[in-house]
């Protein structure tokens, strides 16, 4: 009888743990031409886009409201670092910004051998893209973000390559966090919505990253599952 109860205690634990872990991938935008109304390719930050004509960034809610599907981390190409040849999703991933160089986009923005938001294969090797961090200025935890503009006025953004030297394994695409849209009429369940920017919460209140970090019982909100 107590073996019976102790086996349905650590299932009870083991589920309780897996759903407080499971990580929520959040739906991403994409650059689009307003002037031809094409959508031109897919991009998590506005500085994905290219300064060019009327192309302009539109959030994942934006690409639905005009029956576009949002785009996901297998579709999100990124751009490298020039000087050490690693993955970047834009230049704050790199040591030297001067050295990001953005992806060749002739082949409707998705081609083999280019770097994705999880990461390349070269050699049949896996090698995941590295993004950077916020460190707190008195813990020195490094918590992984998407830009600089994520990071709390106790923290500092510090590139990839600094990311991957203070924690095992880096910042990987699952684990940037994002922030999410708060209950409300299109804020999901009451646990809210992921979303990477507030023109991503259309009737609700954008919770930033570093909030939904402090507050477990939110979403765990990622740029990848």
């Amino acid at each position: 009888m107590k073996m019976f109860f102790w086996l349905l205690l650590s299932i009870f634990i083991h589920a309780g743990q897996s759903q407080f872990n499971l990580h929520t991938e959040v739906d991403i935008g994409g650059c689009f031409d307003t002037t031809t109304d094409e959508f031109v390719h897919c991009a998590a930050v506005e500085k994905e886009c290219e300064e060019i004509g009327n192309v302009r960034f539109r959030s994942a809610k934006q690409l639905k409201f005009i029956e576009l599907d949002p785009c996901t981390p297998e579709q999100l190409v990124v751009g490298t670092c020039g000087d050490t040849g690693a993955c970047a999703l834009t230049e704050d991933a790199c040591d030297d910004p001067s050295q990001f160089v953005a992806p060749m986009r002739e082949d409707d923005g998705i081609t083999s051998g280019e770097c994705k938001a999880r990461g390349i294969i070269i050699e049949n090797v896996f090698r995941p893209t590295q993004y950077g961090g916020c460190k707190d200025g008195v813990t020195g935890n490094v918590a992984c973000m998407l830009t600089p503009d994520d990071c709390t006025k106790y923290e500092a953004w510090i590139p990839a390559s600094a990311a991957e030297k203070l924690q095992q394994g880096g910042c990987r695409c699952n684990d940037v966090r994002v922030g999410l849209c708060s209950g409300g009429a299109h804020g999901g369940n009451g646990q809210g919505r992921c979303a990477i920017s507030q023109d991503d919460c259309e009737f609700s209140a954008f919770v930033p990253p570093a909030d939904v970090l402090s507050h477990p019982a939110l979403l765990d909100c990622r740029l990848c599952d």
